[in-house]
């Protein structure tokens, strides 16, 4: 294990883009099969909404999420543990996640074709909901990390406890599509007025 750790670590050093997309990659991929077969239940797996989902965070999202973090790390200088930890979960919440929750959207809104309209109704969909959701669950994940976990590390904690975030953002993308669906659909007029029995 701690040759795996180190291993890790100088990957982490010398090709850090690299190892942020892949593991990033890796998660993503896991959370869309947890949502399809598990929270689903779907009788057949849709590779397509997988690979959308791995492209983007092998492309985006993993390298967006891992540079953030180093950045807050070198950006936030206080010594005091506690004092520093709330401070960079702070920022994070304030600043980071209504950030790349709209990423997250845009991105894999322009993987599946749509156009600037469609986007605009995936996010009324459902961008309030995962943000509400994301304050519930993040904020006490980085205070966590910040506060114990080395900040080599803190990419791979986050990419980790990601496995059930990433399940639950394939799962809101999937009913925000539905939802557009819905809306989009054309409302079947009769062509004639129906005679009532009086008539």
């Amino acid at each position: 294990m701690s040759r795996l750790l180190q291993r890790y670590q100088q990957q982490i050093t010398e090709r850090p883009i690299r190892t942020y997309a892949i593991q990033a990659a890796t998660m993503f991929t896991i959370g869309d099969c947890l949502a399809q077969d598990v929270i689903e239940k779907r009788e057949k797996h849709d590779f397509s909404r997988t690979l959308r989902m791995t492209v983007y965070a092998g492309l985006i999202g993993g390298p967006v999420v891992g540079t953030w973090l180093t950045f807050i790390n070198r950006a936030i200088t206080i010594q005091n543990r506690w004092k520093a930890a709330f401070a960079r979960m702070a920022i994070d919440t304030v600043f980071f996640m209504p950030s790349i929750q709209a990423i997250f959207i845009t991105g894999i809104s322009l993987l599946e074709g749509r156009n600037l309209q469609q986007i605009k109704e995936k996010f009324e969909a459902s961008y309030v909901k995962g943000l509400t959701n994301a304050c519930r669950f993040w904020p006490f994940v980085n205070l966590f990390g910040f506060a114990f976990v080395p900040h080599t590390y803190r990419p791979l904690l986050n990419s980790s406890c990601s496995i059930a975030w990433n399940a639950y953002l394939s799962y809101l993308n999937q009913q925000a599509i539905l939802c557009t669906q819905q809306i989009a659909a054309p409302v079947k007029v009769p062509l004639s007025r129906p005679v009532a029995a009086s008539e």
